[in-house]
């Protein structure tokens, strides 16, 4: 082969390269569910890796690990690979999670978990934490679409992706890949009221009833589905949105009928949180120096400032409102536990965080600074030395 002939040869395959690359940007940032699929591949791929490496230099305390719940048969460092991939994510309300699935609500502390998460880990008949870890990676997946979807409606697609990217590096992003149910209570919020601005009734009922089985804030969709069906006048699709209560309603029935003590009481006696005000919780957490209590302040007034900066969808401040005012009635001890999850499905915040920026350079030096702070958290989480 001459020379001419092979460097027409690599020039057609860097062409051919270049191509292909070009269809793929193309498909993740012009299609709802491209930019899904790079949102759940990134996110388990990044989260995973930071895992996986972070073994080699994780200080575990025994005592710290065996005063939570179930860490008897819990996978540990000399397990290898399967640590590495599948142990470092075993932590906290996972290992609740698997039992419930394993055993169902045996213990009286348990009243306080929602059912739709460990039913689905149950139904998998996959190894439980494996499981627990898809059911979030394909939740993050139809979230991030019914996300992407939601937000084309109003805005341009940019808007969309740089809000999910804002998704993956918030200090407690890494948790919608976790064994927690946050990525699925996120999805059926999303894809709810997305439903029910496309005037779909059906739909909405049914992923709203979901919702109300994911976690005690998911029954609240059933506010903003309200404002869109009283503002179209459309009877029906109130009644879809009542869809999200059923699920409470029916576990506050069950719980009653079977001499359990309620979720409140639960709370106070075993999780050492009671129920409060909201003002006396935020004011307790203004007040009260606790273990990482900054980031979790500013993680609300964060989410809060950005959730109603904007009239432009009531619908959406009154679901950031109800779920900011539900967090703040439990007041726990260390003040504003978790809260640095919980805001996570205030999607409002996210959304109309993607619209600020304007300028590339400033977009990625504002998520590369918050990569940073997110790690460090996540390695927090991997010791066991932060509940998220």
């Amino acid at each position: 082969m001459t020379s001419t002939a092979s460097t027409s040869v690599a020039a057609s395959q860097v062409a051919g390269t270049r191509t292909a690359f070009e269809h793929i940007r193309r498909f993740i940032q012009e299609t709802p569910l491209g930019t899904a699929l790079a949102f759940a591949v990134l996110g388990r791929l990044l989260f995973s890796a930071i895992a996986a490496l972070s073994v080699s230099h994780l200080v575990l305390n025994p005592l710290l690990i065996r005063s939570n719940d179930f860490t008897e048969n819990i996978l540990t460092p000399a397990d290898g690979w399967k640590y590495a991939l599948l142990g470092t994510w075993e932590r906290f309300d996972t290992l609740w999670y698997i039992h419930l699935a394993q055993s169902g609500y045996d213990r009286p502390e348990s009243v306080v978990f929602y059912p739709l998460y460990p039913a689905l880990i149950a139904l998998s008949h996959l190894p439980p934490l494996v499981a627990a870890l898809l059911i979030s990676t394909l939740s993050s997946f139809f979230f991030a679409w019914g996300f992407q979807r939601l937000v084309t409606l109003d805005y341009p697609a940019e808007v969309g992706i740089r809000a999910l990217i804002l998704y993956l590096v918030f200090p407690s992003g890494f948790m919608l890949f976790g064994g927690y149910p946050e990525s699925l209570l996120l999805c059926l919020v999303v894809w709810s009221i997305y439903f029910a601005r496309m005037g779909r009734v059906l739909p909405t009922a049914a992923v709203a009833l979901l919702a109300g089985g994911a976690k005690a804030v998911g029954a609240l969709v059933f506010l903003p589905i309200a404002f869109i069906a009283i503002r179209r006048m459309k009877w029906g699709m109130l009644a879809a949105g009542a869809a999200a209560l059923a699920v409470p309603a029916g576990m506050a029935y069950w719980i009653h009928s079977t001499g359990r003590i309620p979720a409140e009481q639960a709370y106070a006696l075993y999780w050492r949180t009671t129920m409060a005000l909201p003002w006396e919780t935020l004011w307790q957490g203004l007040t009260a120096p606790a273990s990482y209590v900054g980031l979790n302040m500013v993680a609300l007034c964060l989410v809060a400032a950005l959730a109603l900066s904007t009239a432009a969808h009531v619908e959406y401040a009154i679901f950031a409102v109800a779920a900011i005012w539900l967090l703040l009635t439990k007041q726990t001890d260390p003040v504003l536990q978790s809260t640095c999850r919980y805001v996570l499905v205030v999607f409002p915040a996210f959304l109309y965080a993607g619209r600020i920026f304007r300028s590339r350079l400033a977009f990625a030096l504002f998520t590369a600074c918050l990569l940073v702070l997110a790690i460090a958290v996540f390695e927090n989480f991997l010791d066991w030395s932060l509940i998220v």
